[in-house]
């Protein structure tokens, strides 16, 4: 339907141009215990318009942590990562099948 909306932007041309900008990040989020049951996953996903796909994960109430797969714009990625960060959660890259860190 011509103006539907995908994300809080117009379809169309603008859902053409939003699609050739996505990027795909995979990373490993490790939380610690005082952010365990925060929902750091879902505002990442919210306030930086990111698809959160969690790979793998092992949470107790403790400690805890994810293989986060993020889609989206890539400057977007950049901002949701640095947030989580300042947060207090430690990001490490993930490659093929291991993760680094």
């Amino acid at each position: 339907e011509a103006g539907a909306k995908w994300g809080g932007r117009e379809g169309g041309a603008g859902l053409r141009r939003r699609s050739r900008l996505m990027a795909v990040r995979r990373l490993r989020f490790t939380f610690p215990q005082d952010l365990i049951k925060e929902p750091v996953i879902y505002l990442l996903g919210r306030e930086f318009e990111l698809v959160t796909n969690i790979r793998m994960a092992d949470v107790d109430e403790r400690t805890g942590w994810v293989v986060l797969e993020l889609e989206g714009e890539p400057d977007e990625i950049a901002r949701g990562v640095a947030w989580a960060e300042s947060r207090g959660v430690r990001v490490d890259p993930v490659t093929g099948d291991v993760v680094e860190g």
